[in-house]
């Protein structure tokens, strides 16, 4: 009886540890990557990159309010466990860079998509040669990172992808509104993804201006105490067994 009371005690207080989830965890809702727009002085304007939680948004475990923006510092999306697909679908999955991936489509959540909404009273828009772009520095990380859209299964179009390199190549342009297609991880764990926001200013000047930063991305990662948990039920389990046995 004596073990029993240890073994409640110690898992109400281990629980305790998991319930709430990172604040900057990002686990639902539809978002967007968007160019935001940070000094508007004619010449020297300035933008900055948000991720802004367009609605339906779960931060932190707690809902935020429609079009809540975030600085990349301050959320992590979290990609779902029910987003592994035990094999790709055909070969031209390939370039996802695995035999297996963490998929979300452009309806699922989290994926943020790309967009240019907040700036375009200031920026050049509707010129295809002049257009806003996202660029993909970087990734580290466990494995590839991918961005693309997909017809009946295949991927017709790959806007980012780090299994063949990173080069000019990864680059979204808009002229316009924003983008939601698909995206895939190969393995579980964290990444940094570095993207380049560039964009010509509709002021006389038509000058370009860019701005950098890396948005933390997690795919199926458990917090320490979630591991603490499992660790600890395993020993309790062992404490139980021998507890019997005596």
């Amino acid at each position: 009886m004596k073990i029993n009371k240890i073994i409640t005690t110690l898992l109400t207080i281990l629980t305790i540890g998991t319930i709430s989830p990172r604040a900057d965890f990002f686990t639902s809702g539809h978002s967007v990557i968007q160019m935001n727009l940070i000094d508007a002085t004619p010449g020297s304007e300035q933008i900055d990159m948000k991720l802004v939680v367009s609605s339906g948004g779960i931060v932190g475990g707690n809902a935020v309010a429609t079009n809540t923006p975030f600085s990349f510092g301050n959320i992590t999306p979290v990609i779902p466990i029910e987003a592994f697909l035990s094999s790709v679908p055909n070969a031209t999955w390939d370039i996802t860079g695995g035999s297996s991936a963490y998929y979300r489509s452009s309806s699922d959540t989290p994926n943020p998509g790309f967009g240019v909404e907040l700036v375009e009273s200031s920026i050049i828009t509707g010129n295809a040669l002049k257009p806003a772009t996202f660029e993909l520095i970087s990734v580290t990380g466990p494995g590839d990172y991918t961005f693309f859209s997909s017809t009946f299964g295949s991927i017709n179009n790959t806007v980012f992808a780090s299994s063949d390199g990173i080069d000019s190549s990864d680059k979204l342009e808009l002229t316009g509104g924003h983008s939601h297609q698909e995206i895939a991880f190969s393995e579980q764990g964290a990444y940094n993804l570095t993207f380049k926001a560039s964009a010509f200013m509709d002021n006389g000047f038509e000058n370009l201006v860019t701005f950098t930063d890396t948005l933390t991305v997690h795919v199926v990662v458990p917090e320490p105490a979630h591991y603490a948990l499992i660790t600890s039920f395993v020993l309790l389990l062992i404490i139980k067994f021998k507890a019997r046995k005596n």
